[in-house]
């Protein structure tokens, strides 16, 4: 630096202004005192301190959770603003940048946390392989990567084959039962979820026994067992597939009670018959032995006699 007084030339050093790094004091959304932060973000976060640069070209960027905002605006040299991107996590930095590398402390913003609200299919069909489960709900996350672990029915998602902040698909592998009743996720930054009675279970059927244990065609008998229905279930008809004697279909049936089934015995012959109860899902179950068909009861005779030499003689039975 060059300085002439009264015709005097005088030399210095260069002056070096130093400006401290920005400070951040306050984060928050203005006008909102409970904001529902989303995860694919889009909406304006209001950043108060001081240090943020005396105009709109001194200020470079803000950083939330280490990603750079969408977009940033200078406001006062205490006050801008920053265009939240979309993320997961909570108690995430927030960081404003000047151009001329000041970076401020950091302040502190959350994402919401995942909500599961509906599941579909309501219920997990025991014995089937490589079935997925739909999960819906809000700030479940962006992508895979974003989840730490999901599972259904105390079964762990093998993959989520899509995932968006309203809704993941959970693939699940063989389901051997059904013993939970909950869903549950978690994101990669620990925040989970729990979704408790909502979900029920099919479990593979089991009969034991059918009453009465011998009876004629058109006739109806009750099939007795556990695991009928669905857990919690109010209308178990879709829930069989098919009941049947001698592996013979029943006329018809109706599913009574989770443990009780009423069939129309078929037309038939024999005994020492199996009986069976299959699931909607293909499980199925039976008993060998365990049903036999009335014998015939002979009701007329035609004729009621017979000459002489040969003849032939009609019986009418009844089966």
């Amino acid at each position: 630096m060059v300085v002439a007084v009264a015709g005097q030339i005088s030399t210095a050093s260069p002056i070096l202004v130093m400006h401290p790094d920005p400070q951040v004091v306050l984060v928050g959304r203005e006008g909102l005192d409970d904001p529902v932060n989303s995860i694919e973000g889009g909406y304006w976060l209001n950043i108060t301190g001081d240090g943020f640069g005396l105009n709109a070209g001194d200020l470079r960027g803000v950083l939330v959770g280490g990603r750079e905002a969408d977009a940033t605006e200078w406001l006062s040299p205490t006050r801008i603003s920053a265009l939240v991107p979309s993320g997961v996590g909570s108690g995430l930095d927030v960081v404003a940048i000047r151009r001329d590398g000041g970076r401020s402390n950091a302040g502190q913003f959350s994402y919401e946390d995942p909500e599961i609200t509906a599941v579909e299919p309501p219920y997990l069909l025991a014995g089937v392989g490589n079935v997925s489960v739909e999960l819906v709900g809000s700030n479940l996350g962006m992508s895979p990567e974003d989840i730490a672990d999901a599972s259904v029915g105390g079964y762990r998602c093998a993959a989520l084959t899509e995932v968006s902040p309203g809704r993941v698909v959970c693939r699940l592998t063989t389901v051997d039962d059904w013993y939970r009743s909950e869903v549950e996720i978690t994101t990669k930054f620990g925040r989970s979820f729990t979704f408790d009675d909502v979900f029920t279970g099919l479990p593979a059927p089991v009969v034991t026994y059918v009453d009465p244990a011998e009876a004629s065609a058109g006739s109806t008998v009750v099939f007795t067992g556990r695991d009928f229905t669905r857990t919690g279930s109010t209308d178990g008809q879709e829930d069989i597939q098919e009941v049947t004697i001698g592996g013979v279909p029943v006329d018809g049936f109706e599913v009574l009670t989770s443990s009780t089934i009423s069939a129309v015995v078929p037309r038939g012959v024999g005994k020492d018959l199996e009986i069976a109860v299959v699931s909607s899902t293909g499980r199925e179950s039976a008993v060998p032995a365990a049903f036999a068909y009335s014998p015939p009861i002979v009701s007329q005779l035609y004729p009621r006699y017979i000459f002489g030499g040969e003849a032939q003689a009609r019986l009418k039975l009844t089966v």
